[in-house]
């Protein structure tokens, strides 16, 4: 969510964005993407999701990030004579501990991005992986194996997203959450963003069971929307 595709496609979905970079001579070592929704005609907010971007061990961390925040307040913050006024600035820093410098923030009262993750390190084999997963999900892995359950990796293509999207609905509706629109994931696959999305389906025979949405960026991928159909839940094709 700091990088430039990500960007592009917050554009297409009514938001528009700055990037600022802090450099040591010419070396980059931190920055930010930041976001700006207007809410109102007279009123906006900024949004750094997932940043800003330094490296928050270092000695000089608080000097870095102060800078970045200086620079904000001083070039992207509406004036008194500006007609739309800037209400607040939002942060998500990808870091598990909080700094004392982070004192002139408050906790947000909710989140917008989930605040607990897994990360699964895919350099290691397949048998340290299932070797490193609770007994339940070595044991659905093989059941949803056992029924011919296989997973294909397709292209974000606005007929794979129908494909896709048909079935986040029925998610959403048996886990009662607010299900993102079609237009969200449409302009996302027609971004920038495209390249680096993939479908992932897992089908048995003609049927699709369950389907992920897959972000890859640098050396990550990322599995945020997901979806699975209520037929068949004996194959266990999530888990696969």
């Amino acid at each position: 969510m700091q990088s430039s595709f990500w960007e592009d496609f917050k554009k297409k979905t009514g938001w528009d964005s700055i990037s600022l970079g802090l450099f040591d001579d010419e070396k980059l070592v931190g920055g930010a993407a930041v976001l700006r929704f207007h809410f109102s005609k007279n009123g906006h907010f900024l949004y750094i999701p997932q940043g800003p971007v330094l490296d928050y061990d270092s000695a000089n961390a608080e000097q870095k990030f102060v800078t970045i925040i200086e620079s904000i307040k001083n070039n992207l913050v509406s004036k008194e004579n500006d007609t739309s006024h800037t209400s607040h600035l939002r942060i998500e820093p990808r870091i598990m501990d909080i700094p004392s410098y982070f004192s002139a923030f408050h906790r947000a009262s909710f989140d917008m991005q989930p605040s607990y993750t897994l990360l699964v390190d895919l350099a290691q084999s397949e048998e340290e992986l299932l070797a490193n997963m609770k007994p339940k999900g070595r044991y659905n892995i093989g059941v949803a194996q056992r029924h011919s359950v296989t997973v294909d990796f397709e292209p974000c293509t606005q007929e794979d997203l129908a494909l896709f999207y048909a079935l986040y609905l029925e998610t959403s509706k048996h886990h009662a959450f607010t299900p993102q629109p079609i237009a969200y994931f449409s302009s996302m696959i027609s971004s920038s963003a495209s390249s680096h999305s993939s479908f992932a389906f897992a089908r048995h025979e003609d049927r699709i069971l369950s389907a992920a949405f897959i972000i890859t960026f640098g050396t990550s991928a990322t599995y945020f929307y997901g979806a699975s159909s209520s037929e068949s839940p004996e194959f266990m094709a999530p888990y696969l």
